[in-house]
């Protein structure tokens, strides 16, 4: 006979006899033992729930699994019975077995009862070697497949950098022996100090800098009006995340859930600037992998700016990028190499595809422009009256009007790599490309290098300012490709003003038009970077 209200009130664990006095002046010892088994349990939930997650891909929240297990322990604990956790090699078996759904936790738990229930003399008659097997059978499979192939690589030389690998094999080969040799209490302590340590040695800031989003940041890349309202309108597509810091296991969550909230508010185009990246590990790397995945499945892409290839494989990048392509000043040069290594190393590079790799953020978001107006169908081959008719400098003339303009204008086509005209030189003429695309540049000072500043692309107005004020070049303009614009020079300018001074007055209110709305673009985007 049992009674119920006694054992609702004294869990048999303790036993119903037990001696409260006795019990009052040894309450450490209950005390701790229960915070022993509760940190064991939690410690074991959350990095079985960690470990699943990146086998399923999945996103599990671990602080509710961590609050269930708490309560059910708890009812148990009443009742008498021992406290449970979530268990990697059980779940790992569910999951070869094929299990899609949370209800296979529970069907395996229902099962389980039943075999203890009817068939506990045969289970209790199995030898001890059969246990043993089965046993060693469920630790093998649960082994850590990634990390075995990382040591055997180092091993057998297969990797040309190994210290890249060493370190993380190094510490999840000291977490594990003292998990094995001493208990697993012990190793997560152990987890922890090194945690901390890298914390420290990785200035463990918050991986997340700032944030933009393409409708209010734009490349350099001059465009069409049109092109450029339906950026402001759908650039909300393009997000750019600029990380610092370390990016490891401490700090992989902020970058996660921020990257996901934009995903999940519709960005398709994520660009992580790894400008004032220090260091990255194999987990900041596996979150990588995992955001490449989340992007491809939104229907877009993840690109990485801001990262220089080991000098090694260096010539194959240069071809892809250019000569001239602004390089990282925040990063030192060997920390971008270091951290190109590491990507490299764990697959990332495979993953995201070589050409989603940028040197500078503004040639990547050039690209997720591109891109999506391409999506959007506002790109491609447009017959070069077409792109006059459609340019917003001409509009309000009439077919007839545009044409007349031919008679004050030159055409004229610059080869790949010749300049329109240098920074310095005295120019009164404004022009109009056509086709092709040019780069604006400046000289920097003390150096014979120059910067781009600016791209220009089909249907853009350039050097107006010449037009007017007939100074200085600023900047100077070099076609990338082969292109062809029409240029007119103020004398031109003045006898059109005379002969047509309608069509002058559309053209100075468009040129107005234009210069505000260029104007407010610049402000937009300096209110978003002061932020």
């Amino acid at each position: 006979h049992i009674d119920l209200l006694a054992l609702l009130r004294m869990p048999l664990l303790l036993g119903a006899d037990i001696n409260m006095t006795v019990l009052a002046k040894e309450i450490d010892i209950p005390l701790l033992s229960g915070l022993s088994i509760g940190l064991l349990a939690a410690f074991d939930t959350a990095l079985s729930s960690a470990s699943l997650d990146m086998q399923t891909g999945s996103d599990s929240d671990v602080n509710r699994d961590l609050k269930t297990h708490g309560l059910a322990n708890a009812a148990m604990g009443l009742l008498g019975f021992l406290p449970g956790s979530g268990t990697l090699s059980r779940s790992t078996a569910i999951i070869n077995a094929g299990a899609q759904s949370r209800y296979a936790n529970i069907g395996t738990a229902v099962v389980f009862i039943l075999f203890l229930a009817l068939l506990a003399p045969l289970v209790a008659a199995l030898p001890l070697w059969a246990t043993a097997g089965m046993l060693a059978a469920t630790a093998i499979q649960a082994f850590d497949k990634p990390t075995l192939a990382k040591i055997r690589d180092i091993l057998t030389r297969k990797v040309p950098y190994p210290r890249v690998l060493a370190g993380d094999v190094v510490v999840t080969l000291v977490v594990v022996a003292t998990a094995v040799l001493l208990n697993l209490i012990a190793a997560v302590g152990v987890g922890i100090v090194l945690a901390v340590a890298l914390f420290v040695l990785g200035m463990g800031r918050d991986p997340v800098r700032r944030t933009f989003h393409g409708s209010t940041i734009h490349s350099k890349v001059q465009r069409s009006m049109a092109q450029s309202q339906v950026l402001e309108r759908e650039g909300r597509r393009i997000a750019i995340i600029e990380v610092q810091g370390a990016l490891f296991f401490g700090a992989c969550a902020r970058l996660q859930s921020q990257a996901k909230a934009l995903i999940a508010r519709g960005a398709e185009y994520l660009v992580l600037d790894f400008r004032h990246l220090t260091s990255i590990d194999s987990t900041g790397s596996a979150l990588l992998r995992t955001l490449a995945v989340s992007c491809a499945e939104a229907g877009g892409h993840l690109l990485i700016s801001c990262v220089e290839p080991e000098r090694r494989i260096q010539p194959s990048m240069r071809r892809k990028h250019g000569e001239n392509a602004a390089k990282p000043l925040i990063t030192s040069r060997a920390q971008l190499r270091w951290i190109w290594l590491n990507l490299e190393a764990n697959d990332v590079i495979d993953v995201v595809g070589e050409k989603w790799i940028f040197d500078d953020t503004d040639t990547a978001l050039a690209a997720c422009e591109e891109l999506l107006l391409s999506r959007l169908g506002r790109t491609g081959s447009i017959a070069t009256r077409g792109i006059i008719a459609s340019s917003a400098c001409f509009t309000g003339l009439t077919r007839t009007q545009i044409m007349t303009l031919g008679r004050y204008a030159r055409r004229h086509r610059f080869a790949a790599g010749k300049s329109v005209f240098v920074q310095g030189a005295e120019g009164s003429q404004a022009y109009f490309l056509v086709t092709g695309r040019m780069d604006v540049l400046i000289d920097i000072p003390g150096s014979v290098r120059k910067r781009r500043v600016s791209a220009l692309t089909e249907g853009t107005l350039f050097a107006e300012m010449g037009l007017l004020d007939g100074g200085v070049r600023s900047a100077s303009v070099k076609a990338v490709r082969t292109s062809a614009c029409y240029s007119i020079d103020a004398e031109n300018f003045q006898h059109l003003q005379t002969e047509m001074p309608e069509v002058a007055l559309i053209l100075f209110t468009n040129l107005a038009r234009q210069f505000a709305n260029r104007l407010r673009l610049a402000n937009t985007m300096i209110s978003e970077l002061e932020q």
